[in-house]
């Protein structure tokens, strides 16, 4: 499953329009989530409009579109988040997400806070992503003044809470900026069964355009695609170096800036569909057949000739 999410700030202008819906002809994703639309909701025009079956609204803070793969329940609404349950014939049990737009004001946000604390997580899988509004770290933060501690460790309390870790991301460390002000204040958290049902989710902070927040764009990939992949890498011949890289990528359970840039496009190759991990397998097994035939050719070249014995 692809999330596309992006704090837009106003999709009435025809050129913010054009820019969403060229993300999403190029990510594809099941659903795409737009936080502080300014406008109305007309519900047929947009889905029309950016190429999707159906939408949620929450205040006209938060809209949410989904295909048809995926069926969507909305559990709770509220002005600060938009709590939805999914469910789809491709994913093997139903999971919660939970999109944010968290007020300006501490105050404010400790009642977003302490709302989240009261959500019955249950044993589905959770997914929170938006605008939280405040950074983690101090390091999430360059230029002006120094973040507020108690603003960050009340965001850091609630995450403890409720037993979520942060996401991690590849791409550029902040997703919002403004006159020389530069903060990670947009992000995916997740629970602990989430890291378990999909232990390989990619976050990727895609190029900032026409907002003064970044798009972010998220891959979610299921424990049995993984176990699929980690056969694959397996069988193939890890002496490869592009296999190697992507092993050790997939053996990791979360992903910092940077960390996989040189080998990103090796992962989405891969990951794009089961036909084309077959492709790769079939292209790996050949290649590993091959230096298997060249070894043994080689080791026959390399034995000393045999003796001829003279007869009496």
């Amino acid at each position: 499953m692809k999330v596309l999410l992006w704090n837009i700030r106003g999709i009435g202008e025809a050129h913010k329009q054009k820019h969403v819906h060229y993300l999403c002809q190029k990510h594809k994703p099941s659903a795409l989530v737009i936080i502080e639309p300014k406008v109305e909701l007309d519900s047929r025009y947009f889905c029309r409009r950016l190429g999707f079956n159906s939408v949620v609204n929450s205040n006209s803070k938060i809209w949410c579109f989904i295909k048809d793969s995926l069926h969507c329940d909305i559990l709770n609404s509220q002005e600060q988040f938009l709590h939805l349950r999914f469910t789809s014939d491709l994913m093997p049990q139903s999971f919660l997400c939970t999109w944010v737009y968290a007020k300006h004001t501490r105050a404010e946000r400790r009642e977003l806070w302490d709302a989240l604390r009261n959500i019955d997580q249950g044993v589905e899988p959770w997914l929170l992503g938006g605008d939280f509004n405040t950074v983690l770290y101090t390091s999430e933060r360059k230029g002006g003044a120094s973040p507020k501690i108690r603003t960050m460790e009340d965001f850091g309390d609630m995450m403890l809470d409720c037993g979520l870790q942060d996401a991690g991301f590849e791409g550029t460390q902040f997703t919002w900026s403004r006159n020389r002000l530069w903060q990670r204040l947009d992000r995916f958290i997740y629970s602990h069964i989430w890291n378990q049902e999909f232990p390989f989710t990619r976050i990727q902070h895609l190029t900032r355009n026409v907002s003064d927040h970044c798009p972010f764009s998220s891959q979610c990939i299921k424990m049995a695609e993984q176990a699929l992949l980690r056969f694959a890498f397996r069988i193939c011949g890890l002496n490869i170096t592009p296999l190697r890289i992507v092993s050790a990528l997939l053996g990791s359970n979360l992903l910092m800036a940077g960390e996989c840039s040189s080998c990103s496009k090796s992962f989405t190759d891969l990951s794009s569909s089961k036909n084309g991990i077959l492709k790769f397998l079939g292209t790996f097994s050949k290649t590993s057949l091959k230096l298997n035939r060249t070894s043994k050719l080689q080791s026959k070249r390399t034995m000393p000739p045999l003796k001829r014995t003279s007869s009496l």
